[in-house]
């Protein structure tokens, strides 16, 4: 006690120290010495990895545990920044996830999720997170609204073919009404070929941001981001893919926003998978760098949005 109270901050922690790297070494010479060199090397590999522990007071199927373990993941991302991925193998245990500086929320702040998520989409998000490379993060964004494409555009002609059923005029018994039904489908579906059925993939994402995004919500993301985003995107055009400026504070919302935000989104993606010489507008790694850097926000939060708005309550 006595040499407690005389020794000061500094003199007490590298005696702390030095006590706990004499038995950190100890411990690796007994596992060194037993043959545990397996051992050795996995909590060496592992020594700094987060582990996810999800228990239960009722015995529940692994896939409702699986669900909850993508939701907590879900939730350290979305609050942290922190992309952790499942390891799945031992090469798994040397991928380094990568922690951005802005957070949402404290680690100790973050509670227990309430919602279950699409396991796909969350790869994609987490790939997002832990990718350096713009490119990368951009797509795997856009690739959360690409899941829901064909489900919207589905939903879509049903409606319309609905209601022109529905219609007092239209009859079953007149081949000019059947023709216009028929019209109606083939101007929205494209192509049909060997079951491939080609549609308009701007509609789609615009269609799949009107039903899952909460544009106010989308704009309070962008607004406790960085105010100044709102004048970027409402002034400026995306120069290597021509696409064009969002007024996200001017737009009433609803179908005009997720149009305009569809565009943008849509040729911004396009520019960079389209990478033949010939292309006039395309995505030049190194050279266009910082500015899709800058279109990265408002597509994470989309794409937060997405997820948020295709969840659903835990049971």
């Amino acid at each position: 006690m006595l040499l407690h109270q005389f020794m000061s901050h500094e003199t007490r922690s590298e005696l702390v120290r030095s006590v706990q790297m004499r038995a950190y070494r100890d411990r690796v010479q007994q596992n060194l010495d037993s043959g545990n060199g397996l051992e050795l090397l996995l909590h060496l590999a592992t020594r700094r990895f987060t582990t996810v522990v999800v228990e239960s007071e009722r015995s529940r199927p692994s896939a409702a545990l699986t669900a909850y373990v993508n939701s907590c993941l879900f939730q350290f991302a979305y609050n942290a920044n922190l992309s952790l991925v499942p390891v799945r193998s031992l090469g798994g245990l040397f991928s380094a996830a990568r922690l951005a500086n802005s957070r949402r929320a404290r680690m100790n702040e973050i509670q227990a999720p309430r919602r279950v998520y699409n396991g796909d989409l969350l790869h994609h998000y987490l790939a997002a997170l832990a990718s350096e490379d713009p490119a990368a993060q951009y797509l795997n964004y856009y690739h959360i609204a690409e899941h829901y494409f064909d489900a919207v555009f589905d939903d879509r002609v049903l409606h319309l073919v609905r209601d022109r059923l529905a219609l007092p005029s239209f009859s079953l018994r007149r081949d000019d009404d059947l023709r216009g039904l028929v019209k109606l489908i083939q101007r929205e579906v494209r192509e049909l070929k060997e079951e491939h059925v080609s549609f308009d993939e701007r509609l789609a994402l615009q269609l799949t941001l009107e039903k899952y995004v909460s544009f106010q919500a989308l704009i309070e993301e962008v607004r406790r981001y960085d105010e100044n985003l709102f004048t970027y995107y409402a002034s400026n055009k995306v120069s290597f893919a021509d696409a064009g400026t969002v007024d996200l504070l001017a737009a009433t919302g609803g179908p005009a926003l997720a149009e305009s935000l569809s565009r943008r989104v849509y040729k911004t993606r396009n520019a960079i998978v389209h990478a033949k010489g010939g292309e006039r507008k395309r995505y030049r790694p190194y050279v266009h760098e910082d500015l899709l850097r800058k279109e990265l926000p408002l597509a994470r939060f989309l794409a937060e949005q997405v997820m948020l708005g295709s969840s659903r309550l835990l049971d």
